[in-house]
Parts: C-alpha cells; sequence; structure tokens
C-alpha cells in the first residue's frame, strides 16, 4: 500500500514538472505595441524675424537666428523618420508611431530635442517653448498633455499655463481655479452652455494684477479650444496668450 502512494505521488509530481516546462518553453505572445498620435505646437510671440518674397519664393530671415524656429526637422522614433514642420502657435498635423521615445533632429546628425512619452498611449499635444537661460528655441522647454476625448471631450476649452506665474481662471464672476505654471486645467463642457459667459486669465507681476486673456465664448460649441499662456519678452507684460483649436 505503501508502495502505491509513493508510486501515485511520484506520478503527480512528474506531471506537475512537465506542465511547468511545457509553459516555460511555449511561445510567448509578443507584447502589445502601444501606439502614440502626437501633435506639436511651439507656442510664443513672434521672434525679430523679417520676410523677402512673396507666396512659394518668400525667405524667413531672423536678426538672432536663435530666436527663430528652425525651418524643417525630422521626427525619429525607432527606425522610422516623419518629416516635421513647426508653426508658431498653429498645432501640427498628428504624427502616429509606437516607440516611447523619440527625437527631433535637425538633419541627419543633429538631435534638435529628445522626448520621452507617457506609458500609456493615446493621443497627446507637445507644447514647445524657448529655452528661458538661452532665450532662443535651440534646447526648447516640452510640456506633454493628454489630448484623449475621456480628458477633454468636445465642447471644452483647455488652459495650458507654459508660463513661470501663476493665472486666476474667472469664468463670469466665479474664480474657477488658480493654475500653477507648468500645469493645465479643462473647462468641460463650458462651450456648449446656451448662455455666453466671459472667460478671463489673471495674473500678478511686480505686486500688480494683470489680463492675460479674456474673451465670450460664443459660436464654439463642439470645438475643443486651447488657450495658451507663455513667457512674453515685453517690459512689463510677462505673460502672452495664443487662442486655437486643438487638432482633430
Amino acid at each position: 500500500m505503501k508502495n502505491r502512494v509513493c508510486v501515485l505521488g511520484a506520478l503527480v509530481c512528474l506531471i506537475s514538472l512537465a506542465w511547468v516546462w511545457a509553459q516555460e518553453e511555449a511561445p510567448q505572445d509578443p507584447p502589445q505595441k502601444v501606439e502614440y498620435k502626437l501633435s506639436m505646437i511651439a507656442v510664443g510671440e513672434r521672434s525679430d524675424a523679417y520676410w523677402e518674397g512673396d507666396d512659394e519664393e518668400m525667405q524667413v530671415h531672423a536678426r538672432r537666428p536663435e530666436a527663430a524656429l528652425p525651418s524643417a526637422l525630422s521626427l525619429m522614433a525607432g527606425s522610422s523618420s516623419q518629416d516635421v514642420k513647426l508653426r508658431l502657435n498653429v498645432p501640427s498635423p498628428r504624427y502616429v508611431f509606437t516607440s516611447s521615445a523619440f527625437r527631433l533632429m535637425k538633419g541627419k546628425t543633429e538631435t534638435y530635442t529628445s522626448v520621452r512619452m507617457p506609458e500609456k498611449g493615446g493621443a497627446y499635444s507637445l507644447f514647445l517653448t524657448q529655452n528661458e537661460e538661452k532665450k532662443s528655441w535651440m534646447a526648447p522647454s516640452l510640456f506633454i498633455v493628454p489630448d484623449g476625448l475621456d480628458v477633454f471631450p468636445s465642447g471644452s476649452l483647455r488652459v495650458v499655463n507654459v508660463s513661470t506665474l501663476p493665472l486666476e481662471i474667472h469664468l463670469g464672476d466665479e474664480l474657477v481655479k488658480t493654475l500653477e505654471p507648468q500645469s493645465w486645467h479643462v473647462l468641460q463642457g463650458v462651450l456648449d452652455e446656451e448662455k455666453v459667459k466671459t472667460l478671463a486669465l489673471w495674473y500678478t507681476h511686480e505686486e500688480r494684477r494683470r489680463p492675460a486673456f479674456r474673451r465670450q465664448l460664443a459660436g464654439m460649441a463642439g470645438k475643443r479650444m486651447n488657450i495658451s499662456c507663455s513667457v512674453s519678452r515685453r517690459e512689463g507684460r510677462p505673460v502672452a496668450s495664443q487662442f486655437f483649436e486643438n487638432i482633430r
């Protein structure tokens, strides 16, 4: 009887080991690639550039070349490359890739900047601003915000603060939020409301309260609008605002 029990126990152990070995040797499914859909926007004031010529023959020159955006870039993600052209305060088309990190290249060998994406895939906007220490676009500051409809639905307004000062968001007579630098806030559904409201952004500089933006929110139902606030070079007015529709 004891021998029979020992044999049965040995068989159970062998079967268990065989199952474990089979699981270890079985081909594993490759990890699912995460897809990103990224729009880029360089925000800020116009540089000291000037234009020559018209239409397709127009050429842009800058008295300080470092103060102007690079004319042409490429997005290198893994082994793929996509041409990128940045326009000041205008969102780019969406670039689709699966790598969690990418580089923006000037030419074939020079890295303009490197970007690491969030772990979760989906739609994002990358805000680029001038490097404050160098006062140029040569080493831009970067800020990534999610664009998914779950966080930024239709009929909403998003405020993105890439300036160096806190902003007060006022909707009519109500103080909605104080928005710290390098942060964002979505006013969901505010563009779909029947009653027209006025949105205003305020900041404090040199102990004086100053307006950064003011506009009635009318005629934009169903859209997704952005207000970005960045650093201004104007004396006594350190915050500049830009208002634009989010890329689809």
